[in-house]
């Protein structure tokens, strides 16, 4: 039935073996910004949606972001001139548009978070030629594309 219960919604529950979930920490960010469970469940029964279908559909996109990164992080490497260039040229002068009083923290304090931005950057990069690659190799043709 596609009759979902407000409580249902709150929090990702026990999913039934196989069927896929997506992160606790996710769902409390798509959920917790209504008032209640039931302006949750009102705002997707407004568009036709439920519960178990955004859980399915977010817990794939999730599985699939999980397998991209994981096929392509190995690829990606951030030199130490490539972290201090971002730091330089968009870390700074964004801190200091954002907070025109204080002091920027130190490169050291900030290198692990610019190196993971710089790795996502050439993973989003990556994604299109790689998927472009497996289509030709396998085959594999987009749902709901001529392509």
């Amino acid at each position: 039935s596609s009759d979902v219960c407000s409580s249902d919604l709150a929090e990702p529950q026990g999913e039934a073996e196989g069927e896929l979930a997506p992160s606790a920490e996710l769902w409390s960010s798509i959920s917790g910004k209504f008032a209640s469970p039931a302006e949750f469940d009102s705002s997707l029964r407004r568009y036709g949606l439920d519960a178990a279908w955004l859980r399915a559909r977010l817990a794939r996109q999730q599985q699939l972001l999980s397998f991209i990164d994981y096929s392509l992080r190995a690829q990606v490497k951030v030199d130490a001139d490539h972290v201090a260039s971002y730091y330089r040229d968009e870390f700074l002068p964004e801190f200091r548009e954002q907070q025109p009083v204080g002091e920027p923290p130190a490169l050291d304090e900030v290198r692990s978070r610019m190196e993971e931005i710089l790795i996502q950057r050439e993973i989003n990069r990556l994604t299109g030629p790689w998927l472009e690659g497996l289509r030709r190799e396998h085959g594999f043709r987009w749902i709901g594309s001529d392509k």
